[in-house]
């Protein structure tokens, strides 16, 4: 979808392939992008297996924020938690 239409979504398949592509990889692909969209007020949904993976993905945001938004890595973190305290960044999580 295009930004114009206020919908744009990354996707990542890890098991459908050969070769392995995660999500966090395509976070870090598009970060520059990602940057963008968050300042024009996008949000944020992770939905997936509890574990590891929502710890990871954040940690992809937060590599977002340093390399594309040019936060300090303790202002990455405080952007997160910012993300999440107005909602736009939600996760879900089943175990």
């Amino acid at each position: 979808a295009n930004v114009g239409t206020g919908r744009h979504c990354f996707v990542a398949f890890s098991r459908d392939q050969e070769k392995k592509f995660y999500v966090t990889d395509r976070i870090r692909e598009q970060a520059a992008r990602i940057w963008e969209l968050l300042g024009n007020g996008a949000c944020i949904y992770v939905s997936g297996a509890a574990g590891k993976m929502p710890r990871d993905v954040c940690k992809a945001f937060e590599f977002v924020a340093q390399t594309a938004g040019g936060l300090s890595a303790d202002d990455a973190t405080i952007f997160i938690r910012r993300l999440e305290a107005s909602q736009r960044y939600q996760v879900e999580t089943w175990g």
